[in-house]
């Protein structure tokens, strides 16, 4: 992957998040216990549309996970529904 700045790795981590807990939820109705905003994935043909998905959307975005995994870490705080409310706000400001 070319080098990265600060702003364009936190762009792609929040894209990331969003895009694969949306797709977590077209998939399944139901919640984490721990996080209501969260999709639980129960079933193993779910989990394994989801990581097909997972891997081709980092492929699709050019990037390796590890490219951004500090960015995710570093909001441990953050629910998934706020990584959607980011990613929206993102591209409503574009």
């Amino acid at each position: 992957m070319r080098e990265t700045t600060e702003e364009e790795r936190y762009q792609l981590a929040v894209e990331y998040m969003a895009l694969t807990e949306l797709y977590d939820r077209f998939l399944s109705s139901k919640r984490s216990r721990y996080d209501i905003t969260e999709a639980f994935l129960y079933h193993p043909i779910q989990r394994r549309n989801s990581n097909f998905y997972d891997k081709q959307l980092l492929k699709d975005m050019g990037i390796a996970y590890k490219d951004i995994r500090d960015e995710i870490k570093s909001r441990p705080e953050w629910s998934v529904q706020r990584w959607i409310d980011e990613y929206y706000r993102m591209m409503n400001s574009e």
